[in-house]
């Protein structure tokens, strides 16, 4: 059975998700989350926002030392001076560039497992078509594997394109109909399925795999642009905090990804390319809004003409608390 997508009603969303910002110090340093809630992350997505290093991502179930530069196709890294713990409201920097350089503006991106929003799976790939079991307890949207033990691109699965298709984190190519990704089999809310390829099912080689599903505060989707600076309109059913998007098809394209805490007004023109270590850029216009987000901006790579896009949205506020009351955008 492909299980039924069953909307959670998540009251706060600072519980499962964070943006923080900080300075980099070049020493260890504490950095505290300003959300409603404590959050101890279980992924956290580093990006310096100055300088040209490589984004970091570090997960609790691997632990603090290891960790992947998502813009290139390394192997999982081990080393002490990314990140020195995981607090019970935030996270200790240490001394490498990519988190804490000196004088650098940096923001890190903060997911913690939950039920329909975000799960973690790490698990020993083989080489054949098999299932492996999730946690999410719904059908995940999106998917971003990392291959541990050998350099392989990270590839993307996203419901907006499909089980016959696929995506690079780490390149801007389209979307690529790759047989052996995802053996045509969608997922279901408590098995997705890998084929042979070796990015994601190699033998003797471990992976991780981070799992997205859409709730009150969470959703992947896909839109039409329309190349107007009068843009698409998506609706997320919740006030963004995090929307990352991609081209599906007619040109290469990143990943570009906008918060609120780095540009807090509309027009949102602060973005940052997942795909390329690349300091911040302020074009692209995005306007956040109480129910979603629209284009401001007529270029192909996030909304043109008649043109296909895929998105990863994260919620500041639910439009209607689990009560029945609508919520206060944060």
């Amino acid at each position: 059975s492909g299980g039924k997508r069953v909307m959670a009603i998540i009251d706060d969303a600072s519980t499962v998700f964070q943006c923080t910002l900080y300075a980099g110090t070049g020493s260890e340093q504490a950095i505290t989350n300003s959300g409603n809630s404590d959050l101890s992350a279980d992924m956290l997505w580093f990006k310096n926002r100055d300088e040209g290093n490589s984004h970091i991502f570090i997960n609790s179930v691997r632990g603090v030392t290891k960790g992947f530069q998502g813009d290139n196709t390394g192997a999982e890294f081990t080393s002490t001076a990314y990140l020195s713990s995981i607090d019970s409201d935030g996270f200790t920097v240490n001394t490498a560039d990519n988190t804490n350089y000196n004088g650098s503006n940096l923001v890190c991106w903060q997911w913690k497992e939950a039920a329909s929003v975000f799960d973690i799976v790490v698990y020993d790939g083989n080489s054949t078509n098999r299932t492996i079991s999730h946690s999410l307890g719904v059908v995940p949207t999106m998917i971003i594997f990392f291959c541990i033990t050998a350099s392989k691109n990270r590839i993307v699965y996203h419901q907006g394109i499909g089980n016959t298709h696929s995506f690079i984190l780490n390149e801007s190519n389209t979307e690529a109909d790759v047989a052996d990704h995802f053996n045509d089999t969608s997922p279901t809310s408590s098995v997705f399925t890998v084929g042979t390829n070796d990015s994601l099912n190699g033998d003797n080689k471990s992976y991780v795999a981070y799992l997205f599903g859409d709730s009150s505060v969470s959703k992947c989707g896909l839109y039409l642009g329309n190349g107007s600076t009068d843009g698409a309109m998506v609706n997320t059913n919740f006030t963004p905090s995090f929307v990352m998007i991609k081209r599906v098809a007619g040109g290469n394209s990143g990943w570009f990804i906008y918060d609120n805490k780095r540009d807090s007004l509309n027009p949102n023109t602060a973005h940052l390319a997942a795909q390329v270590g690349g300091s911040e850029a302020n074009d692209y216009a995005v306007d956040f809004l109480s129910n979603g987000f629209k284009l401001r901006h007529a270029d192909a790579d996030v909304n043109g003409a008649s043109t296909e896009y895929v998105y990863l949205a994260m919620g500041a506020a639910p439009i209607v608390t689990s009560t029945g009351v609508p919520a206060t955008a944060v």
